[in-house]
């Protein structure tokens, strides 16, 4: 089946980056431009300050962000209070593997380091591997949507990730123009549904930025078909059955913004007279901290499901089967598919195809003519 091949092909790309540990406590790691090497150059361009190590790149990377940048606030300003953040925002185009490994094990934690970039919310950096257009502009869209206040750092997994494949499904010829199917999500979410390994939305809806998907026992392929769904979700919200939820989906993107937030307990100072106690105190603070932390993360789950069924109903079940039955009826288009994941750089564009060498004309022999016979 050519699209199960096509998504093997660019699963590298789509696996999610959002997937890490819970953020370290603020130090040296927190700053990813420790762990680059000297010789970085910075491209400048009206909204951002691309570091790099080539020129070429670089300039690709920029007018894909600036496109983005266009385009996002085109999205959003008509119907939301979006601010426009200060320039420059700030990008890194990784100059190797091995530096790229070292930002998303230190900086992103362990779970970027599978992914081709990242946006990390606390420096407010974007982190890419490559030049790839989809990278760039979904982890853009990440970038954006904190610095402009439409979420916060820790805000709605489905929201986030959902917007974020919205905008990167819309890039095509150095343009972003949200709104076309991403294709390539349809693909996986078509074979989850025939293999039955679609979440419940019920679930999906109440994942948090701060939600482990490794500590709540989800798979590689468990996790790619989740962001399968949170893009379905969004794009069904946005545009199926009429668009009649569009401004629903609008008026609780502004109510989220400021109701995510997770109050971090301060540290508290332990005093002990020798060393085994110290630690058997600070394991026991320790202890009272994370249990602190799971019980408001807990909370917030059970008010994003209640904010949730304020604007969109109570029943997941029903709201479910609505959405499979209209985003199951988009079609692809034969060879669709393949020029979506060329459009947003998932595959090389193939060479064009060689023209066959042109035939000699043909050369008409010279009239021979007979000898006279002689009576």
């Amino acid at each position: 089946m050519p699209s199960m091949l096509l998504r093997l092909a660019v699963l590298a790309l789509l696996v999610p980056a959002a997937f890490s540990a819970a953020p370290a406590p603020a130090g040296p790691s927190d700053n990813p431009l420790a762990y680059l090497s000297p010789g970085y150059q910075i491209h400048a361009t009206v909204h951002y300050r691309v570091r790099h190590k080539d020129a070429a790149v670089a300039a690709r990377v920029g007018a894909n962000l600036e496109a983005l940048h266009a385009a996002f606030f085109k999205y959003f300003r008509a119907s939301l209070t979006a601010r426009i953040p200060f320039a420059p925002l700030e990008a890194v185009v990784v100059a190797s593997p091995a530096e790229y490994e070292a930002l998303a094990r230190n900086v992103a934690k362990a779970g970027s380091i599978q992914t081709d970039g990242f946006y990390h919310p606390k420096s407010k950096f974007l982190m890419l591997k490559n030049s790839s257009p989809m990278v760039a502009i979904h982890e853009g869209a990440h970038q954006l949507l904190h610095a402009s206040g439409i979420q916060s750092d820790i805000g709605d997994t489905w929201t986030s990730e959902g917007l974020a494949e919205l905008f990167a499904a819309g890039f095509k010829d150095g343009q972003v123009n949200p709104g076309p199917p991403h294709l390539l999500r349809l693909s996986g979410y078509r074979m989850a549904k025939e293999k039955k390994m679609l979440r419940p939305l019920r679930e999906l809806v109440s994942f948090g930025n701060e939600t482990n998907f490794l500590q709540k026992g989800y798979t590689q392929d468990q996790m790619s078909v989740a962001y399968d769904q949170f893009w379905a979700l969004v794009h069904f919200l946005l545009q199926g059955e009429g668009g009649k939820n569009r401004e629903k989906f609008f008026d609780f993107l502004q109510d989220s913004a400021t109701e995510n937030q997770v109050q971090i307990p301060k540290p508290v100072r332990v005093v002990a007279k020798n060393p085994a106690a110290l630690k058997k105190k600070m394991d026991q603070t320790q202890k009272q901290m994370d249990k602190a932390v799971k019980a408001q993360v807990s909370s917030l789950d059970d008010k994003r499901l209640a904010r949730f069924k304020e604007y969109f109903g109570e029943d997941f079940a029903a709201l479910q089967k609505r959405m499979d039955e209209s985003i199951l009826a988009i079609p692809i288009p034969r060879g669709a598919l393949v020029q979506q994941a060329v459009n947003v750089g998932a595959l090389a564009k193939p060479p064009p195809a060689k023209a066959p060498p042109a035939k000699p004309p043909a050369v008409k022999p010279p009239a021979v003519k007979s000898p006279a016979i002689r009576k």
